[in-house]
């Protein structure tokens, strides 16, 4: 009924059993005579101790089997997901009919059907996420819109408090990100050209934002996740080819780690239309770094591929690069900008020699290998 930021996924609830719930039946009863009818219900959901979607309102379709007037189909309209379930007395059993969610839950029906209350928990078989989730619902008409769900469980959002900066806009008025990125495979070979550039369009609602490409490759693929921090991270959208990943905002630029199926990807934004995002550090850079692309980056000016220098494992390379980094006064730093100059261009230990040679800088920019 209502998608998960980590998963994007409907029919989320929180963790009932059966048996719990079961007891409102434990005398004789007759069951419930359910009508094909569509309600609006709202949901709260949890995921590892943080608030993940808080009062979201969803509309469902509650099909009854023609034949058989205990089995009934349910059926997200803004997803188009379903799941089937069987009513006993007031107590609706269900369970995701098909994809990688694996879900079970109950609704208990109240006022002869207008209303109900929603709970279930969830399993995504790949990466293996758990959650759980609350709802309330009410039939379409009288008598009116589902009660409200409460406050989510961690208090929307846990300890997480959102960029103070606005990345996303409105639907009507989206904010524009600019995106160069480089993918590799397993192996660390190039998955395709390097720095490939995209457009995104950002929405955002408090910590959560949906966005798209807008222009490129891929363009009309969806995502959507909540900002956490300067911390965003992103899933795709069903409809979307699988990915997953985070960014790393600033006020104007963003670093990102994403992968999906076979396939691993470094990412450098910037904002606003015709903006020039940092060029991504290449193929081999990425394979070299041994990266983990299910931690969140660094922000800029670090390099997204940038650990903790101190932690380098293996061998400090050293590259000269000639540039228009201006020399300035020696007695404040002959190349002051050489350290930012080599993190923009993707070598995360910036740099650790640099000449002035006339009037612009021989920076030695360095990595691990």
């Amino acid at each position: 009924m209502h998608d998960v930021r980590a998963l994007k996924f409907p029919w989320i609830g929180l963790a009932a059993s059966y048996a719990a719930l079961l007891s409102a039946c434990q005398n004789p009863c007759e069951d419930l005579l359910l009508e094909t009818a569509v309600y609006m219900e709202r949901t709260n959901c949890d995921q590892e101790g943080m608030c993940v979607v808080e009062d979201e309102m969803d509309t469902v379709d509650l099909i009854v089997d023609s034949d058989d007037p205990t089995k009934v189909e349910l059926q997200s309209s803004r997803t188009g997901q379903n799941a089937a379930g069987t009513i006993l007395c007031n107590l609706l059993t269900y369970q995701t009919l098909t994809g990688s969610l694996i879900e079970e839950g109950t609704l208990v029906f109240a006022d002869q059907a207008n209303t109900y209350t929603r709970a279930s928990n969830y399993t995504l078989n790949n990466p293996g996420e758990t959650g759980s989730c609350t709802g309330a619902g009410s039939k379409v008409g009288p008598p009116g819109p589902p009660k409200a769900v409460g406050v989510c469980p961690t208090g929307g959002g846990g300890d997480c408090i959102p960029f103070s900066t606005t990345v996303g806009g409105s639907e009507t008025a989206p904010v524009v990100w600019e995106e160069l990125y480089t993918c590799v495979d397993a192996g660390g070979a190039c998955a395709g050209p390097e720095n490939i550039e995209i457009v995104l369009a950002l929405i955002q609602a408090n910590e959560r934002i949906d966005w798209s490409i807008a222009e490129g490759t891929g363009i009309g693929s969806q995502y959507a996740g909540d900002l956490c921090g300067t911390s965003f991270e992103w899933m795709s959208e069903p409809e979307t080819p699988q990915e997953e990943g985070c960014w790393a905002f600033t006020d104007d630029r963003f670093n990102k780690r994403s992968f999906g199926s076979g396939f691993f990807c470094i990412g450098s934004g910037s904002r606003g239309a015709g903006s020039i995002p940092v060029p991504t550090p290449t193929c081999a850079e990425i394979a070299a770094a041994n990266v983990d692309f299910s931690v969140c980056p660094k922000p800029p000016p670090a390099s997204p591929i940038e650990d903790d220098p101190p932690q380098c494992d293996g061998q400090l390379i050293v590259e000269p690069m000639s540039n228009n980094v201006p020399c300035v006064e020696p007695d404040v730093s002959p190349c002051s900008g050489c350290n930012d100059y080599c993190l923009d261009n993707g070598f995360p230990f910036g740099s650790t020699t640099e000449t002035c040679e006339a009037i612009t800088c021989q920076c030695g920019c360095t990595y691990c290998r």
